[in-house]
């Protein structure tokens, strides 16, 4: 038996757990309209264990210091650049088509370096169990993803101007 989920106007199949019952592969397609403020957060792609998320920031957008205790996850720059850091300070500048890997637990923000929006291709899977503690700040605080914490403002999108 295949169960359906709707995720941001796609349809994702995921197979139940029925004898001879075989896991659905899903097609998907990177596409996101460009901002001149803020920052969106689209999921492409989920199964129990993995989500693919494209993500747009506008020129100088970023977030705020962060871990995410239960996943393991990556990020490949699509278009523009990055600078990501760690909890020391340190930072590395990443450039389109590089990428980064964050274990889980390990705290990082990172900031949209280039004139043009940053693209980022985030791809995540959970280690263990799932928990409720998806993003924890420096105090070990629970933090939402759009909160003023992590640093979210009005999103302002570019007229006519998408990532494809």
């Amino acid at each position: 038996m295949v169960s359906e989920t709707v995720i941001k106007d796609r349809t994702v199949s995921e197979a139940t757990n029925v004898k001879d019952a075989s896991p659905v592969t899903s097609i998907f397609k990177l596409r996101a309209q460009l901002l001149d403020q803020g920052r969106t957060d689209k999921t492409v792609a989920k199964t129990g264990n993995m989500v693919a998320r494209l993500k747009v920031y506008a020129s100088g957008g970023e977030n705020a210091l962060h871990t995410h205790p239960n996943e393991d996850h990556m990020f490949v720059v699509m278009q523009g650049s990055a600078r990501f850091y760690d909890k020391d300070g340190s930072s590395q500048e990443l450039q389109r088509h590089e990428g980064i890997m964050i274990p889980a637990g390990a705290y990082y923000w990172f900031e949209a370096t280039s004139t043009e929006p940053l693209v980022l291709m985030r791809v995540g899977s959970r280690i263990g169990p799932q928990s409720t503690a998806g993003r924890i700040n420096i105090r070990g605080e629970d933090m939402a993803g759009d909160s003023e914490e992590n640093k979210t403002v009005p999103v302002i999108y570019r007229e006519g101007a998408y990532f494809e």
